[in-house]
């Protein structure tokens, strides 16, 4: 759904608008959504459960990264944002929801 999201050409205002209603507002991921759970018990899988979550979760950043990147050439983000301190506080949006 984040990728989704991210991809929906909405603008940065609407997207970011758009990835903090999916953060607060989802009752069905109250307890979190699977990939979290899994991220934060990866101590307790397999190797090849590791290395897919961890794909996964560079993935994200990837796209994270990108949807700035994209605000940033744009002017709508001032140039020389910090994009890597962005994208893991996006990153830390979308994982606190799963605490609520």
């Amino acid at each position: 759904m984040v990728f989704a999201i991210l991809h929906s050409g909405q603008g940065l205002r609407g997207t970011l608008d758009a990835l903090i209603a999916f953060a607060c507002a989802d009752p069905r991921m109250k307890t979190g959504c699977l990939y979290r759970k899994m991220y934060a018990g990866k101590h307790r899988l397999g190797p090849k459960t590791r290395a897919r979550i961890e794909e996964i979760s560079s993935a994200a950043h990837l796209a994270y990264r990108r949807f700035l990147s994209e605000y940033i050439e744009s002017g709508e983000l001032l140039p020389g944002s910090p994009i890597d301190v962005w994208a893991a506080y996006l990153e830390q949006i979308q994982s606190k929801r799963n605490r609520f």
